[in-house]
């Protein structure tokens, strides 16, 4: 077996792939730049048995001073919400994910939620690098 980059005649396989495998997600329409990794796995008779791509994405971050009023927390939390959401879509992100502590998961949750974000159905697992 080998392994090598993705070619546009892999896409009718890649679909039939997704479509007998319902993973629970629609298969994306095109592969652009945010796809940075895109491979194949070819058997030893030149079939296509495998494909794998790996998507840019983004993590959020927030550090705020814990002796701001409420008011200022929240007006700076907006604030910083909308002006990197923007940023953030300029520069051709899809998407971007956050992990708050556990000890604020519940307030922050609701935060978020009013903010636009939702929480993910999909559980998070992370391959160091």
């Amino acid at each position: 077996m080998i392994v090598r980059d993705w070619l546009p005649e892999d896409m009718p396989t890649l679909a039939r792939f997704h479509g007998e495998t319902v993973p629970g997600y629609n298969l994306p329409p095109e592969f652009g730049p945010l796809y940075c990794v895109q491979k194949t796995v070819l058997d030893d008779l030149g079939n296509v048995v495998a494909l794998a791509a790996v998507k840019l994405t983004s993590e959020g971050f927030l550090w705020i001073d814990p002796k701001a009023s409420r008011i200022t927390r929240t007006k700076a939390l907006v604030m910083l919400n909308e002006t990197c959401k923007e940023e953030a879509k300029k520069m051709g992100l899809e998407d971007c994910s956050v992990w708050p502590p556990p000890k604020i998961q519940r307030t922050f949750g609701k935060i978020l939620r009013k903010l636009g974000w939702r929480r993910s159905p999909w559980r998070n697992w992370t391959l160091v690098l």
